[in-house]
């Protein structure tokens, strides 16, 4: 039995919902679930993670052109333990990403903070110390920020315009 397409970028309908109410060819639009934006988020952190920072991102130090010195005839020859790392990402994960992190602009600042540290994965003990309120508080907060972006995301183009962070008129300059 076949399923249904179920590509979100493009537009198309949910996982297991049909094309369209009536079977004909018009997609329905894709409503985005606050568990779909934080794992959207979470897979921009991943990204940004598994990019790295180049040599000129990183701060100068002081360094030698000799080689490292060799402690033991164990480490001369390679046989500590192997460090894998996964290759660089897509540039679909990137562009991904890219889209994913402007979202974060569309919330306030304290719920930004929160909603990117959770997408990377930092404990909510530390986000707790580091922020100095209650987890449950940083869980609400998180919820916010989450259900922001979802509304932003599911909202009709004409619509959008009117979440800017100021809401609707913000741009407008008074006259007087």
């Amino acid at each position: 039995m076949d399923k249904p397409a179920t590509d979100r970028r493009a537009g198309g309908p949910g996982p297991g919902k049909p094309a369209s109410p009536q079977g004909g060819d018009a997609a329905l639009p894709h409503l985005w679930g606050a568990a779909e934006v934080k794992a959207r988020l979470e897979e921009a952190a991943r990204t940004l993670r598994a990019l790295g920072l180049g040599a000129r991102d990183r701060p100068a130090r002081l360094a030698s052109r000799w080689p490292d010195v060799v402690r033991e005839s164990m480490e001369a020859y390679g046989y500590a333990a192997p460090r894998l790392r996964l290759g660089p990402p897509t540039p679909a994960a990137i562009s991904r990403a890219d889209e994913a992190v402007a979202w974060l602009l569309w919330v306030e600042d304290a719920e930004r903070r929160i909603v990117w540290a959770r997408a990377c994965r930092i404990p909510w003990r530390r986000l707790e110390d580091l922020d100095g309120r209650s987890h449950t508080t940083l869980r609400k907060v998180e919820a916010e920020g989450l259900g922001a972006i979802r509304r932003r995301l599911n909202a009709a183009p004409g619509e959008a315009a009117a979440f800017g962070r100021g809401g609707a008129g913000a741009g407008a300059k008074d006259s007087g």
